[in-house]
């Protein structure tokens, strides 16, 4: 199996809203999960089962994994040939770099977020050092942009990096962005 094709995975987040809120989510994923399940992603996105699972099965037809079909008790998952971060973070075109999974298997779908990262504009902040073979084609950003810390609460900050010129309406698609991850905290009994 080849690898995937960074500007294919690209291609499909730019024109799936879908497809571009999953990468995001994956985007954000740090630890090295070996699979994810359907039921995992529609919790995190707040979405239906037939969506979930064709982004997860439209992965598996761009070389990023293998989706098993759930059988009895086990459930339906993608099994991933490279880290969740590095998919997700290569679909955004924020890295050009695939990691591969390391070989001990590490189950289990629950994540915590990656660490906000500090690279700068025209810089590549990546999890590994590339295998030799696969020279870095650094992504350089055609503008400059501004690092911001929002309060959301006294123990807790949003970091943001944006746009020094940023318009309006991006902001207007940034406010509606942020505004489809929020959750409902769940009454506890």
């Amino acid at each position: 199996m080849t690898q995937p094709d960074i500007n294919t995975l690209q291609g499909y987040a730019a024109s799936d809203e879908f497809a571009r809120r999953a990468f995001e989510l994956l985007a954000t994923r740090q630890r090295k999960r070996s699979e994810i399940t359907v039921d995992v992603l529609m919790s995190s996105l707040t979405a239906d089962r037939t969506p979930v699972v064709k982004f997860l099965q439209r992965l598996e037809s761009l070389g990023c994994g293998q989706f098993i079909l759930g059988r009895g008790t086990k459930q339906s998952r993608l099994r991933w040939r490279y880290t969740m971060g590095s998919v997700g973070m290569a679909a955004l075109g924020r890295s050009a770099i695939l990691e591969e999974m390391p070989s001990e298997e590490t189950n289990g779908d629950e994540d915590s977020p990656a660490p906000t990262p500090t690279a700068r504009p025209g810089t590549v902040s990546t999890a590994t050092t590339p295998p030799a073979a696969e020279p870095i084609r650094p992504i350089v950003p055609t503008r400059r942009a501004l690092s911001h810390t929002f309060p959301l609460a006294p123990d807790r900050l949003a970091l943001l990096e944006l746009p020094i010129d940023l318009t309006k309406a991006e902001a207007n698609r940034l406010a509606a962005f942020v505004q489809a991850l929020a959750v409902e905290p769940q009454p506890t009994t």
